[in-house]
């Protein structure tokens, strides 16, 4: 890493202290005065500083250019769950970008493993803005979405982001291969008799059916989904990104689904979340032959 990014991780640093303390005190001013309190005058100085450091900084230090939107354009400020692919801790960025056209950042959530909340820094942010935080134990899981949904109607959140293959599809782009995932994904495949996906993992629909179940019963109106696609099959590393060399570019083709149209049984939401996923590697097919997702709005999902 070059003095760039030294630089740049050094000021993370120095503003996420600011943030755990600001949060911290934010927090026990919310226990008195409520937690809209908290929301109103604390949470807006963490939107301006992750939209300073993620997307105009970041962007600025490794030469990369905004993420360029295709399929359904129109993005929705009002609340939606949000489902995308994952490759890179970029798409991180990425999805600020494309939330922060349309809304203050401090208004999106993420599902994350609740390890992350004890990461230095960065962790303990996250531990203090409600992020929906599972142990990967279902029961525990089950009782935490369930309220989560209530509360991220009730407190004005807006995008709920969450990642239903659970981990990062490496194999997706020209990276190290990671062969533990490889032979999971093919088992997986093998055991269920699925066609076989060339770019993606298939999600896990267990703990996305339950969200969206929840979040539709506490008025969330749609699913937007997001799947991201690497411009000349460049994914770039946090360090070559900070060190300006990255040549990375990325487009997000977007598909806007009201979510009453997604099946309520457990088994049929399986089955519709499958046919997703078959869309979506075709859409990355495609994007890696024409370096450019196809034209035009995206159709429906149908069984």
């Amino acid at each position: 890493m070059g003095i760039k990014g030294v630089i740049f991780w050094l000021l993370v640093c120095l503003l996420y202290g600011f943030l755990d303390v600001w949060l911290l005190i934010g927090r026990v001013v919310g226990l008195i005065a409520g937690d809209k309190v908290f929301h109103k005058l604390f949470m807006p100085v963490y939107g301006v500083i992750w939209t300073f450091l993620w997307k105009n900084l970041m962007l600025k230090f490794g030469n990369m250019p905004l993420p360029r939107i295709t399929g359904d354009k129109d993005l929705t400020d009002e609340s939606a769950l949000v489902m995308a692919n994952h490759v890179s801790p970029i798409e991180f960025v990425a999805i600020g970008c494309a939330a922060t056209s349309v809304m203050p950042m401090q208004k999106v959530r993420w599902v994350q493993k609740k390890s992350v909340i004890y990461v230095p820094f960065f962790g303990w942010v996250n531990a203090m803005t409600g992020e929906c935080s599972l142990s990967r134990s279902w029961a525990k899981d089950q009782e935490n979405m369930g309220k989560y949904g209530k509360w991220f109607v009730e407190s004005g959140q807006k995008w709920l982001i969450i990642f239903p293959e659970g981990t990062r599809a490496y194999d997706q782009l020209e990276c190290p291969k990671d062969e533990k995932k490889r032979a999971a994904k093919i088992a997986f495949m093998k055991e269920r008799k699925l066609p076989p996906l060339q770019h993606l993992m298939y999600p896990r629909s267990k703990g996305a059916h339950l969200l969206a179940m929840k979040l539709r019963e506490a008025g969330v109106k749609w699913v937007l989904d997001f799947t991201f696609g690497y411009k000349k099959n460049i994914i770039p590393s946090l360090t070559s990104l900070l060190d300006g060399n990255s040549g990375c570019a990325i487009d997000i083709h977007v598909r806007k689904i009201p979510i009453e149209d997604l099946p309520s049984d457990d088994k049929e939401f399986s089955k519709w979340m499958v046919k997703l996923y078959e869309e979506k590697d075709k859409l990355l097919s495609h994007f890696f032959k024409h370096d450019r997702f196809p034209d035009g709005k995206p159709a429906p999902i149908k069984l």
